[in-house]
């Protein structure tokens, strides 16, 4: 789970609330969020980050400013 978020907390606190959260011992569902701030995730695909650039190019997006995306507007997966 990615996540672009503004917030002066450092990374580990980031991605420990971001766990907490999407955690639930009731699903079986290996999740580890990864929480960037928008001057980390540019700087990450100034220098060419094929990782992050997978996930933007490659990963669905769930939620947009607390949205929901309209249908055409998600870029989906593709599981080979």
């Amino acid at each position: 789970l990615f996540i672009v978020k503004e917030t002066e907390k450092n990374r580990f606190e980031r991605n420990v609330e971001a766990a907490r959260i999407v955690f639930s011992p009731h699903r079986n569902l290996p999740v580890q969020p990864l929480v960037f701030t928008p001057k980390e995730l540019f700087e990450r695909k100034r220098i060419g980050d094929y990782f992050i650039e997978d996930i933007l190019t490659k990963g669905e997006v769930l939620y947009r400013n607390g949205k929901r995306p309209k249908t055409n507007a998600r870029r989906m997966v593709r599981v080979r």
